[in-house]
């Protein structure tokens, strides 16, 4: 839970997944509904934030091509349905 909007008496459950993998968004959806019955909930969902993406730290003269492939897939190739 995001302790400001329950602060203000706003519930806001965070939930993570791997929307990168072709069963990421069914989890996401499973954690979701989960957190959301352990409040006593059946609301739905509200707003989505897919803040999807890597970062690889280091000087970029020692990126790789699979490096930076695998950068641009994690935005391009997740999962959105």
């Amino acid at each position: 839970m995001d302790d400001s909007n329950t602060a203000a008496g706003h519930l806001a459950p965070a939930v993570q997944a791997d929307l990168s993998r072709p069963e990421g968004p069914e989890a996401l959806m499973r954690k979701f509904d989960s957190e959301l019955n352990g409040l006593g909930l059946d609301r739905g969902l509200d707003i989505l934030v897919n803040n999807a993406g890597i970062n690889r730290c280091g000087a970029l003269e020692r990126v790789t091509v699979e490096d930076f492939d695998r950068l641009a897939r994690s935005t391009s190739e997740s999962r959105s349905s």
